[in-house]
């Protein structure tokens, strides 16, 4: 959503898919106006005390604030202006003025201007503060913490990896990839040595950009249990660690992630992040939520959506309060909105960068919300009510 903020004396907007022709600053309206207004803005009138007369547009009726949803090929702010006779009000959304449309399906009284920033806009969403649940580092964190600022994304919880897809450019290296990472989230071993370099990477990236970002500990599932309680309890001793994951339990064994729960509830109950995507099954799901019973002051991120159990995972959320759906990696819309429509303090905005867009992400959020209420508590209210160490 965008909101820009104008004096007019009656506003119309049409529905963004259909707003203007020509690429000057002025053009013409689109022809469904009348249709979608409604769902494509918002109106508030506030007081303006003292109007400036010089101004054609500053004519002392109000102030009205404009939000207007984005599409992917206008990613500007865009405002249409219509101006109406003397003593005109300001319409509630998707109320016409008169009914005489002229030959093209169009109100107007008058004029209709539109107009465009001569530049660049960056004042082009809702400004919430967003937190990123779900981002494993890459190698170019700068670039990768860069689009997530365009994205709207105030604060990253990066995650350590031992894969790194995104450097492959040709077809046999991302085969490369892509069986190294079915190696890790199948529950391969892999050494101390190997989990220490992931840390180390995710360090550098901390450290590198501490406003925007925090981390999560990763740590091997199939050592001693006092040695995961040692190895978690060391990186949770460093500020910037908040949380812990992305586990990666080998399928079928959704069990091995207990002890980290210990910890995590021996910690003040720190979020721990789970893999939930394939090669995870519908039983891996149904253990993680009776840990969860168990493990009631934890809470437990199911990653990726669940993959293909989306609904299951969506029901298994609902009778367990501290279970929560990070909704990076969403194959289907409504079925985010299916989600949030039934546990919206539970759903966390996620990217899994780089195996998902961050720009990409956030865009499906906004497709399935609607209420601005709703969006506020995706992006940010639940995430934030869990990372209680994050700086705000």
């Amino acid at each position: 959503m965008k909101r820009v903020d104008l004096f007019v004396q009656r506003l119309d907007l049409g529905c963004q898919s259909s707003l203007c022709g020509g690429t000057g600053t002025e053009g013409t309206v689109g022809g469904e106006a009348r249709q979608q207004l409604g769902n494509c803005v918002e109106v508030q009138t506030h007081v303006k005390e003292h109007a400036d007369p010089a101004d054609p547009f500053d004519c002392g009726l109000g102030q009205v604030s404009v939000s207007v949803r984005l599409t992917r090929r206008d990613q500007e702010a865009t405002v249409i202006v219509v101006t109406e006779r003397s003593g005109a009000r300001v319409r509630d959304p998707g109320e016409l003025a008169d009914q005489h449309p002229d030959a093209l399906g169009l109100d107007i009284d008058m004029g209709v201007k539109v107009y465009r920033p001569s530049g660049p806009t960056t004042y082009t969403r809702e400004p919430i503060v967003t937190v990123d649940v779900h981002a494993h580092v890459t190698n170019d964190p700068a670039g990768q913490l860069e689009r997530a600022t365009r994205a709207g994304v105030d604060r990253t919880v990066l995650l350590s990896t031992r894969v790194h897809p995104e450097a492959a450019e040709t077809p046999d290296q991302v085969r490369a990839e892509f069986a190294r990472l079915g190696a890790v989230i199948g529950g391969a071993a892999s050494s101390r040595q190997v989990y220490q370099a992931a840390m180390d990477e995710l360090r550098l990236a901390l450290n590198a950009h501490p406003d925007t970002t925090v981390g999560f500990v990763n740590v091997s599932l199939d050592q001693p249990v006092e040695d995961v309680h040692a190895w978690i309890a060391s990186y949770l001793a460093e500020p910037q660690i908040v949380g812990i994951g992305e586990l990666t339990p080998a399928p079928g064994a959704a069990g091995q992630i207990e002890p980290v729960l210990q910890v995590s509830a021996d910690h003040a109950g720190v979020p721990v992040l789970t893999h939930g995507f394939a090669p995870n099954t519908s039983d891996d799901l149904t253990t993680y939520a009776n840990l969860a019973g168990r493990y009631p002051s934890v809470p437990l991120i199911v990653g990726a959506f669940g993959g293909l159990n989306c609904l299951q995972l969506i029901d298994l959320t609902r009778e367990h309060p501290n279970l929560y759906i990070d909704l990076s990696s969403a194959l289907q819309v409504f079925a985010v909105r299916a989600a949030i429509n039934e546990v919206p303090e539970q759903c966390l905005f996620g990217s899994n960068t780089p195996y998902g867009d961050v720009l990409a992400s956030r865009t499906t959020i906004e497709a399935a919300i609607t209420a601005p209420s709703v969006l506020h508590q995706v992006l940010h209210d639940n995430t934030a009510r869990l990372l209680t160490r994050v700086q705000r």
